[in-house]
């Protein structure tokens, strides 16, 4: 399972970086996981960086939905993430991207995914 983030700030690609999911808790969750690995990697760098106001595009509904507690966090997965981004300190705004339509930056972050599967 491999994640990719890539941080845009004003149109230029400012950061990237890929990897592989290697929790075996997580693992089961699949693609999943390099989802909310990629998010919490993003507030990560983010928070190191001094943003406090950022803008998660993101294609799987999870992402958001387990953040603002619309979907009940079921798994040890699940409820780690929420309670991370909820206590993250940061202001996070969502954009719902529709996956493999041929945007560029989701199409980016795919590659760079699939590349951390590799790893």
């Amino acid at each position: 399972v491999g994640y990719g983030i890539a941080i845009i700030q004003d149109d230029t690609l400012i950061f990237e970086d890929f990897g592989s999911v290697s929790n075996p808790e997580y693992l089961e969750a699949r693609q999943v996981a390099g989802e909310l690995m990629a998010v919490g990697k993003v507030v990560q760098w983010c928070k190191q960086h001094g943003h406090q106001e950022i803008t998660v595009h993101y294609d799987y509904a999870g992402i958001r939905e387990w953040a603002i507690g619309a979907w009940k966090a079921k798994q040890v997965l699940t409820q780690r993430y929420a309670h991370f981004i909820r206590t993250c300190g940061l202001s996070i705004s969502w954009n719902k991207i529709a996956a493999h339509t041929g945007d560029h930056w989701n199409e980016y972050v795919d590659n760079l995914a699939k590349q951390g599967t590799r790893l």
